[in-house]
């Protein structure tokens, strides 16, 4: 074979940077690693009597997708934004328009006085 399709620890990229400006921490580490076993899985690579890597073909991407978000934890880690949108009233800097948006405010948040 021109390749060695055995891998282990010792063949992976070491970052030799002296900053370690860009090492990789623990979760992309692991991110990865998901990735690989997906791919390794899907392709069931066997080694047969002469030597010939046999692999499955029977998937596409949107399998390969599915099946890394099955293995990956996703999801949204920010708190919903306190967002208030006003709606769009009359001239801001008169009187009239002035407690116009006050009206809006005090109607959007059900304010009483």
């Amino acid at each position: 074979m021109p390749f060695n399709l055995y891998e282990n620890k010792n063949d992976e990229n070491q970052n030799s940077s002296p900053l370690e400006l860009f090492g990789m921490n623990q979760m992309i580490s692991n991110t990865l690693d998901i990735f690989d076993s997906v791919l390794d899985n899907l392709l069931n690579v066997q080694i047969n009597s002469q030597g010939i890597a046999i692999y499955q073909t029977n998937f596409d991407m949107a399998i390969v997708h599915d099946e890394i978000l099955n293995r990956v934890e996703h999801r949204c880690k920010v708190e919903p934004p306190n967002v208030v949108i006003l709606e769009p009233g009359g001239v801001p800097n008169s009187d009239e328009g002035i407690f116009e948006s006050l009206e809006m405010y005090k109607k959007d948040f059900e304010l009483t006085s």
